[in-house]
């Protein structure tokens, strides 16, 4: 794969990546809109995330696996415009 610049710092590798997915699964990954700038913008976080656990678990995703995202969802907008996730039942995102 062919890459252009910098990688930002926090970004992953793919030693990471390839780390992560020799984990046994189950796996989620997770891409939420978290706008810091809005009213109520945890509240909001919240919702999406909420929606989105549903449709995770109805896929089969273990409610581990759901937990170990809950806790990053509280004050996600205090952090970027975003979160990104991936979790494995036996590891934490």
């Amino acid at each position: 794969m062919e890459r252009i610049g910098v990688t930002p710092p926090g970004a992953l590798s793919a030693p990471d990546l390839a780390e992560l997915v020799s984990l046994p699964g189950p796996f989620a990954s997770v891409y939420l809109v978290t706008e810091g700038a809005i009213e109520n913008a945890a509240q909001r976080a919240e919702q999406r995330w909420n929606t989105l656990r549903s449709e995770l678990g109805r896929a089969g995703a273990p409610d581990d696996l759901l937990k170990s995202i809950d806790e990053h969802i509280a004050e996600a907008h205090l952090h970027g415009d975003g979160l990104a996730a991936v979790a494995t039942a036996d590891a934490a995102p």
